[in-house]
């Protein structure tokens, strides 16, 4: 066998009747059946990310600047809303002003 063989046995549960196991991998079958039996939840992927807890606002402004946004978020090549255009907005100014 090679140096990065596994080597695999039956659990003690399959084995013929008479087999003779030794105490410690009896030791470790049991501890990985109770492990097993435990269940558990499948591994977070990397892509799933915490939700961000949002802060609702309401924002006040005359009609005419609500246009003019709506206006700038509808000239975009790839159409935004108005709100993601105000978010562009403010994370603009946020790394202009270093925060």
């Amino acid at each position: 066998m090679g140096k990065n063989s596994t080597i695999t046995r039956l659990p003690l549960e399959l084995q013929a009747e008479g087999t003779v196991v030794p105490d410690n991998e009896r030791k470790k079958d049991e501890a990985l059946l109770a492990l097993i039996k435990k269940g558990g939840t499948s591994a977070k992927s990397l892509d799933e990310e915490e939700p961000i807890p949002e802060k609702r606002i309401s924002l006040r402004m005359s009609a005419d600047v609500a246009e003019r946004i709506k206006q700038a978020a509808k000239s975009r090549p790839v159409k935004l809303s108005s709100h993601s255009w105000l978010l562009e907005a403010v994370f603009e100014k946020l790394k202009k002003e270093s925060f």
